[in-house]
């Protein structure tokens, strides 16, 4: 299974994220840089299966993206476990 991680170390905002998210799946650069965009494009989009993990998350980046890690969390679900997720903090 191919393994995806995205270091949150580098990324700051929801714009970065997304960025480099479309970098790394090798996306057209029309999919909206939203939640539903991104909802749309990891049940269905992004070859499965794949492992996605978060590294370096703070606290305050933790709370920050919330709403991104549920949506993960759901598309999990979602996609049967064909896309497992997971996140590392650090303090």
């Amino acid at each position: 299974m191919k393994t995806i991680i995205f270091d949150f170390s580098n990324i700051q905002t929801f714009s970065g994220f997304y960025k480099t998210f479309q970098k790394k799946f090798i996306l057209p650069p029309d999919i909206p840089d939203n939640l539903d965009g991104l909802w749309d494009v990891l049940t269905g989009m992004i070859e499965l299966p794949v492992k996605i993990e978060f590294h370096h998350l703070s606290p305050k980046k933790l709370d920050k993206f919330q709403n991104l890690i549920s949506l993960f969390e759901e598309s999990e679900n979602e996609t049967n476990h064909m896309l497992l997720f997971s996140y590392f903090l650090y303090k």
